[in-house]
């Protein structure tokens, strides 16, 4: 493989370094104002938060909340939708996912409810749920020096209905479809 096809397709996949909103870029850094003033309101917006543990087992232990929001913007058709991940307030990664649509929800069909489906994705082609119900729980991962992270768990249940007059049960986890059920009203 040539060296340039290499890089072209390094290009293509993966996390983007920019991305532009109306002829202004934002990139990798900036502060979430600074990106809802050049790019506007995101159609929507996922917020978690992560705590980071230094010197567990040890003598003192330090904790650190650190607060991560994903945007999702979906600018028409013909573009692809961009999920914006922010962590404390500053820009980390911008992701491209598939084609936006021309307007949020009216897209609905068997393949918005596939597993690993990301919930901005899910809003884009669905809309918004008729009911959201969450729990968390967490991960722990520790080094032997005492280094480590507390990765909470987002356990939801979003309710669509579906075309036969029931209930599509969506259950994700961190904010990804991990399974679908239907819930019959009679």
């Amino acid at each position: 493989m040539t060296g340039a096809l290499l890089a072209a397709l390094l290009l293509v996949s993966g996390s983007a370094a920019a991305m532009r909103c109306s002829g202004r870029i934002v990139d990798t850094g900036d502060y979430a104002v600074q990106v809802r003033e050049r790019c506007g309101e995101p159609y929507w917006v996922s917020e978690f938060s992560t705590v980071l543990v230094y010197g567990a087992y040890g003598p003192v232990e330090q904790r650190a909340v650190q607060e991560v929001q994903d945007w999702y913007y979906n600018f028409g058709s013909s573009r692809l939708v961009q999920r914006l991940v922010f962590v404390d307030g500053r820009l980390h990664r911008i992701d491209s996912l598939g084609y936006g649509r021309a307007r949020i929800g009216t897209d609905c069909g068997e393949i918005a409810f596939l597993r690993g489906t990301r919930e901005g994705e899910l809003v884009l082609r669905c809309g918004l749920p008729l009911a959201r119900y969450s729990r968390y729980g967490d991960t722990r991962y520790f080094d032997s020096y005492g280094y480590g992270v507390i990765q909470p768990l987002r356990y939801e249940e979003w309710h669509y209905p579906d075309r036969r007059g029931r209930i599509r049960l969506v259950i994700m986890v961190d904010g990804r479809i991990d399974r679908t059920e239907t819930i019959d009203l009679d």
